[in-house]
């Protein structure tokens, strides 16, 4: 059996769940400082008010490996968004929305098997009637360039970007852009089959959704979560070219929404700091995520984008 949430955001932001049990029984959360949070969880799932539960709770991004968000609507939303832990920021953010828009929202892990995605492979006749709507939103994967690089190598590199940040450390090892970039292109690009699935499911305007940028060094070694061990090990990549890595696989993004005819949504000016990463307010407590003001402004402005089509 596969668990699924089953969510409906529309003027009341009202929220159907249904979940197995064996699944929030496996819920574990990274963190210990968490642990009770995990334990308040349980129980708004299993004797009180999901809705409750999620305006206390950004927990979203805890939910483990075998835990899919599924929308299920019998109304035609407005906007259709799908993604994985990306999604998270829009979906904290719709749970107190009240705008005018109906969203569909599919969080997706395609690790395993559910309605959304069966062998790792996107399930086309679930997306289909999802796709028609005026403004679809993806938001794949995104945190590859943070596996590869937020934490040192044992030898330590860094690379020239052209026209975007020609400034390099010396003291490493220089690789090649040409070298770096093939490297990105090949680990990211088969990452977003997805997109080359679903878009010509769509009958309206496709937004590929930029990832965020990397955090500032105090932030992440106040919330390591998965990468504690690893930083703890060699230490944090410097954020120049942690931001170098990030700008290169978003142009594999910007490159496929070129190929598929869908529009690149760039990570949004306003929470990014004047250095280039994810500005302190817009920071989620790990070290990768947006939060949900940052997903309130994601739909403020999905909003206008819907309003401007016809």
């Amino acid at each position: 059996m596969n668990g699924a949430h089953a969510c409906t955001f529309g003027r009341s932001a009202t929220i159907r769940v249904s979940i197995f049990l064996k699944h929030v029984a496996a819920l574990t959360l990274e963190e210990d400082r968490h642990v009770s949070a995990a334990h308040d969880v349980l129980r708004c799932w299993f004797f009180g008010s999901a809705t409750a539960c999620l305006a206390r709770y950004e927990f979203s991004r805890y939910l483990p490996a075998t835990l899919n968000w599924i929308e299920a609507s019998s109304v035609q939303a407005d906007i259709f968004i799908t993604g994985m832990s990306n999604t998270d920021a829009i979906a904290s953010a719709l749970k107190s929305y009240k705008g005018p828009l109906k969203v569909d929202l599919v969080r997706l892990n395609p690790k395993v098997d559910s309605e959304a995605f069966v062998g790792g492979k996107a399930n086309l006749d679930f997306f289909r009637p999802r796709l028609k709507v005026k403004l679809a939103v993806l938001a794949l994967w995104g945190n590859w360039y943070n596996s590869l690089g937020i934490a040192e190598h044992s030898e330590k590199f860094d690379f020239i970007y052209p026209g975007f940040d020609e400034e390099i450390d010396e003291s490493r090892r220089i690789i090649p852009f040409q070298q770096m970039k093939r490297t990105v292109n090949n680990n990211v690009r088969y990452r977003l089959d997805a997109a080359s699935a679903l878009r010509p499911l769509a009958s309206g305007k496709v937004l590929m959704m930029e990832p965020p940028p990397p955090n500032e060094d105090d932030h992440i070694k106040q919330f390591p979560s998965a990468f504690r061990e690893a930083i703890a090990a060699t230490g944090l990549t410097p954020a120049p070219i942690r931001r170098k890595l990030w700008k290169l696989q978003s142009q594999v993004y910007a490159d496929m929404c070129d190929e598929l005819k869908m529009e690149f949504f760039p990570f949004l000016t306003e929470a990014t700091s004047p250095d280039g990463l994810l500005a302190s307010e817009y920071r989620f407590r790990d070290p990768t995520h947006a939060n949900a003001l940052y997903g309130q402004k994601v739909i403020e402005k999905l909003e206008q984008i819907h309003g401007s089509l016809q």
